[in-house]
């Protein structure tokens, strides 16, 4: 009698939270077009079982137990007698909405990372659905289907949230932070930082109201076309994040036998702290930081306030310390992943890059160079770049190293401006990175561009 890995139990659970297959409310392809996701073709194509059998491979065992289950089916057999039998259930019934909600929810998670849709669906779900999910033994991305599937039939809006919140966690952002205007008068510098320090009410923020802000700002900026997509506030952080859509430019795509022209947008991310007086932005055009000082002005309710670059510093012998645990390897959280000089102390001041795996530290390398009298880091003005790689452990004991790249750039004699950018890591390990480098060397990693 074969063995089969069983999580039966947790796909009795996770069934009983759902309607049945028939229940599922049926979604238009306009809906799922705004997911990014062509369900006409995604439907066709559903239509060969060996096309759905092969897109249900990213799914673990539970989570093709936990569908079979759902389907009436036998949950209990191997993953390829089970995505088999799925398949041949869905392909046979797609004239149920819960059969196309399953196939066009498949796609919609495709490539889209798992630990970005438990972090939102953390913050939505109610605290059973997402401890049931959370707490059981599944595979990651049969845990991402099954936490969308339940944010989906709590509100198939939420689909949406997902979609700019995954966007948002793999985004790079600059910080800003709220100034009185530089060239306006005494009296009026002081009333802007009287209303900085009492800060906005961003419990006045929703959809409509930065709309009507958009459309103001849109009469001033060339027109364009701008709408504000999502507003959501994270209380576990203190973070409001406010996701907008803006016309980019055109686009054309080459079909066989013609060109088709489109407008591209282009996700703008506002990540508002501290009452409006921080933000982190995310723009591919920059043009993000206007439209959150537009936004700042009107909740504040004074035109002559303005965001900078936060440009806190990094004292010289603070940043030293740092690289002298990263040289002789005496911080276990830490490892020095590459180098990048301008000019490197040897002949002809080359550009000089080392690089090693995320896995292994730069130490044996530099001392290489040392024992032959090349000290490449006699200098911190050479330094261009530094990689640090960050070590978080889980839950279970297992270790990941994220790659931080942190530019050095002198400010003035003995202290130092430390932009640092990444991508693919989520806003709380790099809040754990910022903290870490502040508590530990007290070096003031800021997010923003080299």
């Amino acid at each position: 009698m074969p063995r089969f890995a069983d999580h039966t139990a947790f796909a009795e659970d996770f069934v009983a939270q759902l309607p049945s297959l028939q229940d599922v409310e049926a979604r238009s392809s306009a809906f799922w077009d705004m997911l990014e996701v062509n369900a006409n073709r995604i439907l066709d194509d559903a239509k060969d079982i060996e096309s759905v059998e092969s897109s249900l491979s990213l799914l673990g065992v539970g989570g093709l137990q936990a569908l079979c289950l759902w389907a009436g089916l036998e949950p209990l057999q191997t993953k390829a007698d089970l995505k088999s039998a799925l398949a041949e259930y869905l392909v046979a019934n797609l004239g149920i909405s819960g059969c196309q909600t399953i196939i066009s929810m498949n796609e919609f998670l495709y490539r889209r990372r798992a630990d970005a849709i438990k972090t939102i669906c953390h913050l939505i779900l109610p605290e059973a659905q997402f401890n049931l999910v959370h707490s059981s033994s599944l595979d990651a991305n049969s845990k991402r289907f099954c936490y969308a599937t339940l944010a989906f039939l709590q509100n198939p809006h939420q689909l949406r949230l997902l979609m700019v919140f995954e966007s948002a966690e793999r985004a790079g952002y600059t910080r800003y932070v709220l100034i009185p205007k530089m060239d306006i008068g005494e009296e009026a510098a002081e009333l802007a930082q009287q209303h900085i320090e009492a800060g906005a009410d961003l419990t006045l923020l929703d959809i409509g109201k930065v709309n009507d802000i958009l459309e103001g700002f849109e009469r001033r900026h060339g027109r364009r076309e701008s709408l504000c997509s999502e507003i959501f506030e994270d209380d576990a952080s203190g973070m409001t994040l406010v996701f907008i859509f803006r016309y980019l430019r055109e686009s054309h795509i080459r079909e066989v036998e013609s060109v088709v022209f489109a407008a591209e947008a282009e996700l703008i991310v506002l990540r508002l702290y501290d009452r409006m007086r921080a933000v982190e932005e995310h723009s591919t055009s920059g043009i993000g930081v206007q439209i959150v000082a537009a936004i700042a002005s009107e909740l504040l309710d004074d035109p002559n306030i303005q965001y900078i670059e936060d440009t806190r510093l990094t004292r010289q012998d603070d940043l030293e310390r740092l690289v002298d645990a990263l040289v002789n390897e005496e911080d276990d959280r830490l490892r020095f992943q590459e180098l990048y000089l301008e000019s490197a102390p040897v002949e002809e001041a080359p550009t000089l890059i080392l690089r090693c795996d995320k896995s292994r530290n730069l130490s044996r390398p530099l001392e290489f160079f040392r024992q032959r009298n090349v000290d490449l880091l006699q200098d911190l003005n050479d330094v261009h770049k530094l990689n640090v790689a960050f070590v978080i452990e889980s839950t279970t004991g297992k270790q990941k190293a994220y790659i931080f790249k942190v530019y050095c750039k002198q400010a003035s004699p003995g202290r130092y401006y430390l932009p640092y950018s990444v991508a693919n890591i989520s806003t709380r390990i790099r809040s754990e990175f910022e903290a870490y480098l502040r508590g530990m060397y007290n070096v003031r990693v800021i997010p923003g561009t080299g």
